[in-house]
């Protein structure tokens, strides 16, 4: 990744192997500038890079089962719009329109003609698309059962921890 890039969480379950199963886009962000770097052994072979991401505050978190009813029935009336997205996520329409075109370019999005509104785009999930994104729901959910395992039943503590972290008002 590299400075610029869009960069959107996606949260399983509020701790690893326990915790209540949210299945939430938890946080958006970009990529800040400044380089990567390597964290220590994180168990195993386990040593991930790192980038500074900054995050959209105002942004809120989005159930995936709504996120994918809200698609499903918008599908059987108006084309689904990067504005109804924005809006709907509470992101920035400029940002939301860049990962747009980004999911295009990659071949996972198409978008189309707005058939009543000359000015709008609708979009469509590629069959690539859908596809890819439920094995990185997988992947996802494997990467952070092994990143989280020295925690054990400590995790959920670490989780709440780390939310009165983010959710803290600024000094």
């Amino acid at each position: 990744m590299k400075a610029g890039d869009g960069l959107v969480y996606y949260s399983p379950r509020t701790g690893m192997r326990e915790g209540e199963p949210i299945k939430s886009f938890t946080a958006i962000g970009t990529v800040a500038d400044g380089p990567a770097w390597q964290v220590e052994e994180q168990g195993g072979c386990f040593r991930p890079w790192r980038r500074a991401v900054e995050y959209d505050r105002a942004a809120r978190q989005v159930p995936i089962d709504d996120l994918r009813t809200w698609l499903t029935s918008r599908s059987g009336g108006d084309p689904v719009t990067q504005r109804d997205l924005a809006d709907h996520a509470a992101t920035d329409p400029m940002m939301t329109s860049h990962v747009l075109r980004t999911l295009e370019q990659k071949g996972l999005l198409e978008r189309r003609d707005h058939p009543t509104d000359r000015r709008a785009k609708s979009f469509v999930a590629t069959e690539s698309g859908a596809a890819l994104v439920n094995r990185a729901i997988g992947a996802v959910e494997t990467c952070d059962r092994a990143f989280f395992a020295p925690l054990g039943d400590r995790t959920p503590r670490f989780t709440a921890a780390l939310r009165r972290l983010r959710d803290r008002e600024p000094d």
